[in-house]
């Protein structure tokens, strides 16, 4: 039983559906026509305004709690719910016991309880959390076999990522029973389909270990006995091109708005955009005046030019760096002011990097100064990476130290042309190295290219830019004879 020391309150159809991203827990929740009551303890997610997943109390059980507020809507939610429900245990799919279907008393509210699976965890912290990468390996390989299965019984779960997958013991559960679709005559999912479906689970994959995207799709091929897989491997790949560029657009408008992870808050002078769990009460006070902050942190200034103002902050125990963009002028200022802020740039780059699993300084908070819709002084806020540049890293590091750093920057390369991403002013400074491992800075420059063309030359003058470091130094440029090398297509 969970802790029963906080005090309770009724529940109140209106109060949750304007609560916002907080709901006041723990509530009581009376049933229709039933005689025990839900107690809602803590929030696991919430669409404001529209429905929240809860872990509750249902009698002596806990339970996970899915409540749909939405008026007028709910009983459509609660239906697709109950029909991907039933889909996936008709097809023999684990998924959590569903074990009431109503509303709550007196409300246009939607509930469904379902059995609380514990203890389980997503895939996606399993494969954070697991140091075993065999182990990690082996989940996601019977993860591919079960997809198989859903597929070959004509189910797609259509919001496909490994948040909707919990691991429990041996057992792999199915959930969001909304996202999932059937074909009504229960023939199996064609094979573009079924490629278009996996791909959205390994276009994220693909980056970190290209070797594991094919393993996984032999498993998968395996269990819906497919013989000749190269050419289909070839049609996955680019289904995975496909949607990765989607995502990556998505991502590009995702991190300018209100979301579950960030705060934003918009007027007619200023935007600002803070990660939810940075937001305490020291960063809130800086963000509303950082210029203040600046110049008492001069004695930890990192740069002071004219074009931006690069400093290292204390803010309430988080160790971050802000950088200032300047406004040089009346004319640089007219240009600027009609452009995306190179603050803006590198808030959504970052978030970019972070996605695709390239290592970047985690974005903490963006703020703009702003005149309506015309742009001027901008901050960029992220976490403080510690570590030498690459100059001084090989400058004194030995050699096993510098081949491995090389052959990891080898591969950012790599990654960065698989995702058509130029970094435009990639010198030695802007790649730090933490832990042994190559940390990509300063990215108000970079964008990701659609027009073949211009990314292929912004390609090589990033290649070019990078060993022009090294041109005086023959033993370190030997160590990137693989860059060298790079085609840009690869």
């Amino acid at each position: 039983m969970m802790n029963e020391n906080k005090s309770v309150k009724n529940f109140q159809a209106k109060t949750l559906a304007n609560a916002g991203r907080h709901p006041v827990l723990p509530f009581i929740m009376p049933l229709e026509e039933h005689t025990a009551s839900v107690c809602c303890k803590e929030l696991l997610r919430i669409v404001p305004g529209k429905r929240a997943v809860l872990l509750s109390e249902w009698g002596e059980r806990q339970v996970i709690a899915k409540v749909f507020f939405r008026p007028f809507r709910f009983r459509q939610h609660i239906r697709q719910e109950l029909e991907g429900v039933q889909a996936l245990k008709k097809a023999g799919i684990s998924t959590p016991d569903l074990l009431y279907e109503g509303t709550a008393e007196n409300s246009s509210v939607g509930v469904l309880l379902f059995e609380y699976v514990h203890p389980a965890v997503d895939l996606i912290k399993f494969c954070g959390r697991s140091d075993n990468q065999n182990e990690r390996d082996d989940v996601l390989r019977r993860l591919m076999r079960l997809l198989a299965g859903m597929h070959e019984r004509g189910l797609i779960q259509n919001d496909l990522h490994l948040k909707n997958f919990l691991l429990k013991g041996q057992t792999i559960y199915c959930i969001d029973g909304a996202s999932v679709s059937a074909d009504r005559s229960g023939r199996s999912v064609r094979i573009p389909d079924s490629l278009n479906n996996l791909a959205s689970l390994l276009c994220l994959m693909d980056f970190q270990d290209r070797s594991l995207v094919r393993d996984l799709f032999a498993a998968y091929a395996e269990a819906r006995q497919w013989r000749k897989i190269d050419p289909l491997f070839g049609q996955l790949k680019h289904c995975i091109e496909r949607k990765l560029k989607h995502r990556m657009k998505k991502k590009g408008r995702k991190v300018f708005r209100n979301t579950s992870e960030l705060i934003c808050r918009k007027s007619f002078f200023r935007v600002v955009l803070c990660r939810r769990v940075k937001y305490s009460p020291g960063m809130a006070a800086f963000l509303d005046n950082p210029d203040h902050v600046l110049e008492e942190a001069s004695s930890r200034m990192i740069k002071s030019g004219h074009s931006s103002t690069v400093a290292r902050l204390e803010i309430d125990d988080m160790d971050l760096v802000v950088k200032r963009y300047n406004i040089k002028g009346f004319r640089h200022g007219v240009r600027r002011s009609v452009k995306n802020t190179r603050a803006a740039n590198s808030w959504k780059n970052a978030w970019m990097l972070s996605m695709l699993g390239i290592a970047t300084p985690a974005p903490v908070a963006l703020v703009e100064c702003r005149f309506g819709p015309f742009r001027g002084r901008s901050y960029f806020i992220c976490e403080y990476v510690d570590g030498p540049c690459v100059i001084d890293f090989f400058s004194r590091a030995d050699f096993n130290g510098k081949q491995s750093v090389a052959r990891q920057i080898t591969d950012l390369f790599k990654n960065l042309r698989r995702a058509k991403i130029s970094h435009g002013d990639m010198k030695g400074t802007n790649i730090l190295v933490k832990d042994q491992k190559p940390v990509l800075v300063d990215l108000d420059a970079m964008r990701v290219h659609w027009n073949s063309r211009h990314f292929i030359s912004a390609c090589e003058k990033d290649k070019d830019r990078f060993l022009k470091n090294w041109l005086n130094t023959p033993d370190v440029i030997r160590l990137f004879d693989d860059l060298q090398s790079l085609e840009t297509t690869s």
